[in-house]
């Protein structure tokens, strides 16, 4: 698979677990828009693993290793389970997807901080961000695609909206790293 310089892969879609609802003896399902994909537990390792590598360098060092299987990523693209995005394609990423946050977003922890907490459940932190992303994260409801999240981000903020969008890929790369959100089809 040919990578672009400043290619991000991005995965698509929820994990469900292993044997969801019946989908198969040890298979994994990942929902994504209306379907549920049934895959097996090494392509569902590769799917997870691009949460956590999906910058194109830190992938490319990933893939570089020997028990990674190319083949498997390349399949995960066609099927739509990974996105690759590079500033040609941001466009189209933004109109076609939207972000399912999760966890519960608090606001600033201290007046004095200028970061934004993510906590979970029982309101343990999950994750301290940056102001752009919070308002990125909780405007973001699943209703919407990424690309009018970022239009409300910009003017409610005064950012440029293209340089919002532009990183989006990577603030949103960060939220699944993280297990802050989920991608779905817009």
């Amino acid at each position: 698979m040919a990578l672009t310089t400043s290619a991000v892969l991005i995965p698509i879609g929820f994990s469900l677990g292993f044997e969801y609802l019946g989908i198969g003896d040890g298979l994994v399902g990942v929902r994504y828009g209306g379907e549920v994909f049934a895959i097996s537990p090494d392509v569902y390792d590769v799917w997870w693993q691009v949460r956590h590598h999906g910058a194109a360098a830190d992938l490319r060092a990933w893939m570089n290793r020997e028990d990674i299987d190319a083949a498997v990523l390349t399949d995960l693209v066609k099927a739509g389970l990974v996105v690759e995005v590079d500033e040609r394609g941001l466009d189209v990423f933004l109109s076609r997807h939207k972000l399912l946050p999760m966890g519960i977003g608090t606001g600033r922890d201290d007046p004095e901080s200028s970061l934004y907490a993510i906590r979970d459940g029982s309101m343990e932190p999950l994750a301290r961000i940056d102001e752009a992303s919070y308002y990125l994260w909780s405007m973001s409801d699943g209703s919407r695609p990424l690309e009018d999240v970022c239009d409300m981000v910009a003017s409610g903020t005064g950012l440029p909206y293209r340089a919002l969008s532009e990183a989006a890929v990577t603030v949103v790369q960060e939220f699944l790293a993280l297990n802050l959100a989920a991608l779905d089809l817009a």
